[in-house]
């Protein structure tokens, strides 16, 4: 959609996910049905609608049983919600279909406008349950994020051995911007060569001040497939980071979204493999690229890194691999190892056995452990059972390498924007804690 397009406040504003729109527009699909059969001429035809629709209703119900359960399915759980909305837009275009036959031309009106009806309540449903697009803005799309140089022009450089005191560093009576800024950068790969799209990056009211006072560090991972603005995107997290601000004197990480992926369909696996070197892009280009361009800290505390599915698989990694950097992680929905199907070893690993399973999140733990003053937070939604599985097991194995981790389990929701924006809301306190920008959790 075109961002540069104003929509009303009211209109931007007007949720998508709230139960009582989808559950509106589909009553109007059902009164719009209703409308549609009624009155059929003959017993027979009546029977024939009946019969369609009923025919319908049972085959998807079916191809999506076939689909997700019992065939090769999508890789996540699919709630029941989820599927019983794909069913009722087929229901819908079932009853379009039904009133074509033997009907007037009032019928067919109404049969057409009950199968829009029924795919929009249907659309609208889905969005609620993945969690999506929360308002008309979200869907309408944003302005795209302003470069980096146009934003931000204080003092940069990393500090040696400030810790994570933060305040201390503040210029006194430095005029503090009422909200953050969200920008774009590109990211130079300069020793890992990794072909990365343009990061994201999210500046805090008190790094646009002429004198910004030295800064934590967050590296945010969006899914697969996906891009680096994810996050704020379909998160919030600049909403969720503004907030936090409001409520600190301008103070939050510095959080930097970089593309780990290369392409939406990518999947290199945050591991130095053929696919590329995509953790030498993070744990070298990347955070070099941060202490140049930002005033913060070089200590590991005040550097974590959070992320949602493949993202937070790759969180996982980092934070067990390159302790001497992150000593934080926020893993949203983790995988349990990092995987791009049956040929994974093949493609990525030259037919390595051994060397993928060394990329384990868990084997890495012990391979680098025990740990000092690392904290990691595991969430996933609770309907979403193989995660919340993954999430146990790893927080299991940080602890016995000395990792201070906690599961967190989001009510009601499942592999989905749901769960992000619930985890953030609620794994950020003790993640910021352990950045030293509240006491810790």
């Amino acid at each position: 959609m075109p961002a540069h397009l104003t929509l009303p406040s009211w209109l931007a504003s007007m949720s998508l996910v709230d139960s009582a729109v989808s559950g509106t527009v589909l009553m109007l699909s059902v009164l719009l049905g209703v409308v549609a059969l009624a009155r059929r001429r003959s017993r027979r035809a009546a029977l024939v609608a009946a019969g369609t629709i009923a025919g319908s209703v049972l085959a998807a119900a079916l191809a999506l049983t076939a689909l997700l359960d019992l065939g090769p399915g999508v890789g996540v759980a699919v709630p029941f919600a989820g599927r019983a909305w794909v069913v009722v837009a087929v229901a819908g275009l079932a009853v379009g279909v039904a009133a074509i036959a033997g009907a007037r031309w009032w019928h067919r009106l109404a049969g057409a406008a009950a199968a829009v009806s029924a795919i929009t309540a249907a659309a609208l449903g889905v969005n609620a349950v993945f969690g999506v697009y929360p308002t008309v803005a979200d869907l309408w799309g944003r302005p795209a994020p302003p470069a980096l140089a146009d934003v931000a022009s204080g003092e940069h450089g990393s500090v040696e051995a400030v810790g994570t005191d933060y305040v201390s560093t503040a210029a006194g009576g430095a005029p503090v911007p009422a909200a953050g800024a969200v920008v774009s950068a590109t990211i130079p790969a300069t020793v890992s060569h990794f072909a990365a799209r343009p990061a994201t990056i999210y500046l805090p009211p008190a790094a646009l001040t002429a004198h910004p006072p030295v800064l934590p560090v967050v590296l945010a991972f969006s899914g697969q497939p996906g891009s680096p603005s994810d996050l704020f995107t379909f998160g919030g997290l600049a909403t969720v980071l503004d907030t936090f601000a409001a409520a600190h004197h301008g103070f939050a990480p510095i959080v930097i979204s970089p593309d780990q992926l290369g392409a939406p369909s990518s999947n290199p696996m945050c591991v130095d493999s053929t696919l590329g070197n995509v953790d030498t892009y993070v744990a070298t280009d990347v955070v070099a690229w941060a202490k140049s361009h930002f005033r913060v800290s070089s200590s590991p505390l005040a550097w974590g890194v959070l992320g949602f599915s493949e993202g937070a698989t790759c969180s996982t990694q980092f934070a067990v691999t390159h302790p001497d950097v992150f000593a934080s992680a926020l893993a949203i929905s983790s995988e349990l190892v990092p995987t791009i199907g049956a040929d994974t070893v093949k493609i990525a690993f030259r037919g390595s056995a051994t060397e993928y399973a060394r990329h384990h999140p868990l084997a890495l733990m012990h391979a680098h452990g025990p740990f000092r003053d690392s904290r990691v937070t595991f969430v996933a939604g609770e309907q979403d059972p193989l995660f919340v599985t993954a999430a146990r097991q790893l927080a299991a194995g940080a602890r016995a390498v000395a990792i201070a981790a906690d599961v967190l389990i989001s009510p009601g929701t499942g592999h989905d924007w749901n769960t992000v924006r619930w985890g953030l809301r609620h794994g950020l306190a003790g993640f910021f804690g352990h950045l030293g920008l509240i006491p810790a959790h």
